[in-house]
């Protein structure tokens, strides 16, 4: 039932807190379960906010980026700061982006991929301005974007694919009813 309400975009107060607290879960999955690589870690941490801000809009997608920036914040190093913002604002511009679209539909997969990807070079960027030494940016950088882009737009594209195929399957069943 709370699903299909999420679905049709018929959200209240208490919906939008049960999405944060889901998109919540899935933000501390993706960064409890990160993957070393070249020296860095490759987290699917901005899944969530960005899942959570498509699907329940700003609100939601703040929500969930605070709730991972909590966690990265915690976690402290060099890229730290950035890794915070990036991650809270990922959920916010998620909401923003799916609430300026004005369509009363969930973005598409390759819509999803697309922000996903924009916003992981922003993350860059904000690496960029937030570690003082330019090497050391450009090392870490270097070594995990690529798979971080990867990774979070391959998450991100399944779920939209799943509950995309949920609607549709929903709307078949109304239809035969």
């Amino acid at each position: 039932q709370f699903y299909a309400t999420v679905l049709e975009s018929k959200q209240s107060s208490k919906s939008s807190i049960l999405l944060m607290i889901l998109f919540g879960f899935f933000t501390l999955y993706g960064a409890f379960n990160a993957i070393p690589f070249n020296g860095g870690l490759v987290s699917l941490r901005p899944t969530g906010p960005i899942l959570g801000g498509f699907l329940g809009g700003p609100w939601v997608g703040l929500g969930v980026g605070l709730i991972g920036g909590l966690d990265r914040y915690m976690q402290g190093g060099a890229s730290m700061g950035s890794a915070v913002a990036a991650t809270v604002l990922a959920g916010l511009f998620a909401g923003l982006y799916a609430k300026w679209r004005k369509k009363n539909s969930l973005v598409g997969v390759k819509e999803a991929v697309y922000f996903t990807a924009l916003y992981e070079v922003f993350a860059a960027g904000l690496t960029f301005l937030a570690v003082p030494e330019f090497e050391r940016a450009l090392a870490i950088e270097k070594s995990i974007r690529i798979p971080l882009i990867v990774g979070n737009c391959l998450a991100v594209a399944i779920f939209i694919f799943i509950t995309k195929n949920l609607i549709a399957e929903k709307k078949n069943q109304e239809i035969k009813e």
